[in-house]
């Protein structure tokens, strides 16, 4: 039942297991459930990895999960350096790995795979050739392995191959062999196409000309990327998915985007919130080319339910969406809370409450949902206690039940079971064993009726719980208050013999000792529950490790660099990787690549390792290696690597998409954006993508006008874009001017800027030639007079004066400039204003004539624009006619120039005939 219901086997699968072991039902239930458990959550295994192992191999379930299965495991995971998840694909792959022996079998096979394998001239050879072929162990050295390893070698084939070899039979491998052998010579034939990114993909990914025509299509620039970039965006992409070559060559096909090496898809962060999300990335690769807009719409929701207690309740107990929706309706809340620590550990008691099986727990769930909201402290636990002392905890139905009463119900059911085991009777029948406790633990009446309810019925028969008790004084050096907090924590010590008590000291002890760790006395050794000393052990062996590696890691920076002590304690005290990683095998290759780029110098390597200790922090071949070789590009020396290794790979790609953009030089890209100063201005960094961006586009992406103004002006990238390069753009398109001018007026200050643009508008709008421009300039520009108001005065007199007339204007200013010195709005419109209300009373101007009435002085002005007297309005001739006659002056002049003298500035003019004559100042009459 526990095979069909929990771990989901159908009747003919389990008929299967029990002919290939047929020893299996010679083991307890609680021993299967044990080893399902280990595999579960010991291995971090998901349900059908498990079924998967114990389908195939079901001999594990008889296995010692503390002692052969253990070893196994730990020779797999730390002899290939595995990670958690490549443990659990190895073994779920090829489960009868953990049936071989260690020293007989698997230590030999790798030991000389590491040696055929160590030409392909990786550091991971053996654990990338498992990964992708775990069935590679499981085939005999000296049969299989060995004569296929020495066909390969001596054919020239890459010995990496075997795992496509070791699984043909012989009339297969010999024909694929031999096919190898032409393809080997094919290659170096093709190696100049290899070296292009069409020749790469066809390589690498089997594509044809179909597909690279049809990628080209969707991703028209990629054949102009360097391989090199590409290689390491399809390796990156290659190892997140986990997919074969052929599925992901269908996948870049299919999406092509995801080799977009721009930073505006953001593939690595979108990789890792996928990942936080637990959404299965095979299911959803297309997200990865989605807009940023529709995957953060799209994946907002699910990360909100990633970090709901639903979610982690989910993915603990391997519960089913309709499962899931029923705990939801008795429990909402789980949807919205995010105490995971809580929910956790009340998952984590009653798992192991019921022997490390989920299925039950589950079970529990759905006949009481409520039991996620009770207390652990008050509530969980000393329920299961009384329930595990009344034998009731078998039944998950039960157990629901009984979580779900109220307290006074609960102690109704519990009373007639405590009272089976009356104290009454056991102190009668046991009267030395409990007076030897109350009187030398000093116990009070409850604190002993407590424990003899918690002590087994033969521990009181047996004459080991005072042995236990005598010993635990000694050690505890007859401490009564220390011995008594003890047992009335821990009353399952009572129960061991003598014998058993001593086993498990000297074992936890000699596990301590392994690994230096002395601060922990005895008596807590000897009482600590199995679970916290687990726990200990495992925080003390983390720091064990740590402090051997430290040491090691002394000794390799002064072999290597000849640094002083104190030198490398800075080193140490300043790094977060060096006294974690294996030195051996990270800080030592590091140490030596560094010190061959310093052409060996050990000085110069360690005063930049002792003043940036932090490169020693990044990993070799992904980051430092690249920044380096950067660096050496541009002639920059290798100690500026302490600047380069806080670049990120986005400020990296920008950097090649510059050049590939603009189809530059390195010289040429030096000299645009010089790398001493990108590594040293992270703001520059971050504005040279925005500024080139909104520059292509005003130029219609051309990228040779944009490359010119780069190499003829490289300090426009320095500029701010919104402040300085925006605001200057704006100006040169309102006047007209082509966007490749910015270089010649964005370092110009507002006034220059303006003179830049009038001049630009004499010469293009107006005929002015660049000399009779600078003729106008030098007469009519001073402190007083800005370029925006000469403007607006030109404008104003081409319309108004000169009819719309450029050739008149060029005409007049180039013979009389002081036109333009006179106020706008206080002489030349008050002026312009009068005499066009002349012209309509019938006076007749030339347009040269205002333009000399404007530049003279008020005397002359009033002087010379005198009138005749026809059209005017009668009554006004009339009235200023008398008022001369009776005053005695002369002329009709005064009469006219007295009738200007009260018209204001500007003049309201209507006919005879209209409606508003009574408010105009000056009125033709008809």
């Amino acid at each position: 039942e526990y095979f069909m219901s929990d771990l989901d086997f159908s009747a003919v699968e389990l008929r299967s297991i029990i002919l290939k072991f047929p020893r299996l039902f010679t083991h307890s239930l609680v021993k299967i459930k044990h080893v399902v458990g280990f595999l579960r959550y010991e291995l971090a295994l998901d349900g059908q990895q498990v079924k998967r192992v114990v389908f195939q191999a079901p001999q594990i379930l008889g296995l010692d999960t503390e002692g052969t299965l253990a070893e196994k495991v730990n020779f797999l995971r730390h002899g290939l350096e595995l990670t958690e998840a490549e443990l659990g694909t190895v073994l779920s792959k090829m489960p009868t790995l953990l049936c071989l022996g260690v020293s007989t079998n698997l230590m030999p096979k790798l030991e000389y795979l590491d040696e055929a394998l160590a030409i392909a001239g990786s550091a991971h050879a053996v654990k990338d050739a498992v990964l992708k072929q775990p069935t590679l162990l499981g085939y005999s050295l000296d049969k299989r392995i060995r004569p296929r390893m020495e066909q390969l070698i001596a054919a020239g084939v890459n010995p990496t191959k075997i795992t496509v070899g070791i699984s043909m039979p012989e009339e297969s491998f010999q024909e694929w062999l031999s096919s190898s052998q032409a393809k080997a010579f094919a290659r170096c034939i093709v190696s100049e196409w290899n070296s292009t990114v069409a020749g790469f993909l066809c390589e690498s990914l089997g594509f044809n000309d179909e597909d690279i025509q049809q990628l080209s299509t969707k991703l028209p620039h990629f054949i102009d990327w360097k391989v090199p970039t590409l290689r390491s965006r399809v390796h990156y992409l290659q190892d997140e998915l986990s997919v074969e070559k052929d599925e992901f060559k269908k996948v870049l096909l299919a999406h092509p985007n995801l080799l977009d090496v721009s930073p505006e898809h953001g593939i690595s962060d979108r990789l890792s919130q996928l990942q936080i999300a637990g959404i299965p990335l095979r299911d959803n690769i297309e997200s990865l080319s989605w807009s940023k807009r529709k995957f953060v719409k799209w994946l907002l929701p699910k990360l909100q339910y990633s970090r709901s207690d639903i979610a982690f309740v989910q993915k603990k107990l391997g519960m089913s969406d309709a499962e899931t929706a029923i705990l939801l309706t008795k429990v909402p809340e789980l949807e919205y809370k995010g105490n995971r620590r809580a929910v956790r550990d009340k998952l984590t008691y009653l798992i192991r409450e019921f022997s490390n099986s989920t299925s039950d727990v589950r079970m529990l769930l759905l006949a009481n949902p409520k039991t996620v909201n009770l207390s652990l402290s008050r509530t969980l636990k000393p329920r299961m206690k009384k329930m595990r002392m009344a034998g009731r905890i078998t039944d998950p139905q039960t157990v629901a039940t009984l979580l779900s009463m109220t307290n006074e119900s609960f102690d109704v059911w519990w009373l007639p079971l405590k009272n089976k085991r009356t104290l009454t009777v056991l102190k009668k029948k046991y009267p030395v064993p409990i007076t030897f406790l109350r009187t030398t633990l000093e116990l009070k009446h409850k604190e002993l009726d407590d424990l003899l309810l918690q002590i087994p019925e033969e521990s009181l028969s047996s004459g080991n719980l005072m042995e236990v008790a005598n010993m635990l004084f000694s050690v505890a050096k007859n401490s009564v208050e220390r011995v008594k907090a003890v047992i009335l924590e821990q009353p399952q010590l009572l129960s061991f013999t003598l014998k058993e008590l001593d086993e498990r000291t000297n074992a936890r002890m000699e596990s301590l000792h392994a690994i230096d760790a002395w601060a922990i006395d005895r008596v807590s050794v000897i009482t600590m529950p199995d679970i916290a000393f687990e726990r200990i052990l495992s925080t003390k062996r983390v720091a064990y490790e740590k402090r051997v590696r430290e040491k090691r890691a002394r000794v390799v920076l002064s072999e290597v660099l000849n640094m002083s002590d104190d030198d490398v304690e800075l080193i140490l005290a300043h790094t977060n990787r060096v006294g974690v990683d294996d030195p051996d095998h990270v800080l030592l290759p590091k140490l030596k690549y560094l010190l061959s780029e310093f052409n060996g110098q050990k000085d110069d390597t360690a005063a930049c390792l002792v003043s940036s200790p932090m490169i020693l922090d990044y990993p070799l071949d992904e980051w430092i290696k690249p920044r380096m070789d950067m660096l050496r590009v541009a002639g920059v020396p290798p100690d500026e690597i302490r600047s380069a290794v806080s670049l990120t790979d986005t400020d990296i790609q920008l950097r090649e998409e510059l050049l590939i953009q603009l189809n530059l030089t390195d010289a040429e890209l030096n000299q645009i954006a010089p790398l001493k100063t990108w590594l040293g201005d992270r703001r520059f960094r971050r504005s040279i993508g925005p500024t080139t961006k909104y520059l292509a586009a005003q130029l219609m992406n051309s990228a040779s006008e944009l490359k010119h103004i780069f190499l003829e002006d490289p300090a426009i990238l320095t500029l701010s874009l919104n402040k300085q390069i925006k605001p200057r753009m704006k100006q040169l398109l309102e006047e007209g001017c082509h966007p490749r001018e910015i270089s010649s007026i964005v370092h110009l200050s507002q006034r220059k800027a303006d003179e830049y643009l009038l001049r630009h508008h004499f010469c293009n709008s107006l005929g002015f030639t660049s000399e009779e421009t600078s003729v106008i300039f030098d007469t009519a520009i001073n402190t007083r007079q800005s370029p925006i108001e000469l403007r607006v005065k030109v404008d104003y007199l081409l319309s108004q004066v000169f009819g719309g007339s450029n050739e008149l204007l060029k005409l007049y200013l180039l013979q009389n400039q002081a036109i333009l010195r006179p106020s706008l709005e206080g002489t030349i419109k008050p002026r312009v204003e009068t005499l066009n209300s002349l012209q309509r009373l019938g006076m007749k101007y030339s347009p040269t004539d205002v333009a000399d009435l404007i530049s003279k002085s008020k005397h002359a002005y009033d002087k010379d624009m005198i009138p005749t007297m026809n059209n005017w309005y009668p009554t006004v001739g009339d009235k200023r006619a008398e008022r001369t006659l009776t005053s005695g002056e002369d002329g009709i002049e005064s009469v006219i120039r007295s009738a200007l003298h009260e018209f204001v500035p500007s003049f309201v003019f209507a006919y005879s005939d209209d409606m508003n004559r009574d408010n105009a100042r000056v009125v033709h009459w008809r």
